[in-house]
């Protein structure tokens, strides 16, 4: 759906893009939408207290 994406299905990048398939949670990689929704609400009053923070939006692959 992004370039960068896109890019892991090249030929030279299939393995690792197979890999880490195979450890995603869901089965398939956050949409833009669910970065968008996130965006959007540290982009809103209702995250005023949410400050220095990396929000990692991989269906907790880094937990």
């Amino acid at each position: 759906d992004t370039p960068l994406v896109a890019n892991m299905t090249m030929p030279d990048h299939v393995e690792g893009f197979l890999i880490a398939r195979m450890e995603l949670v869901r089965g398939h990689f956050a949409p833009p939408s669910d970065i968008a929704s996130v965006l959007c609400f540290l982009a809103s009053g209702d995250a005023r207290n949410v400050t220095g923070a990396a929000v990692p939006v991989d269906y907790g692959m880094t937990a």
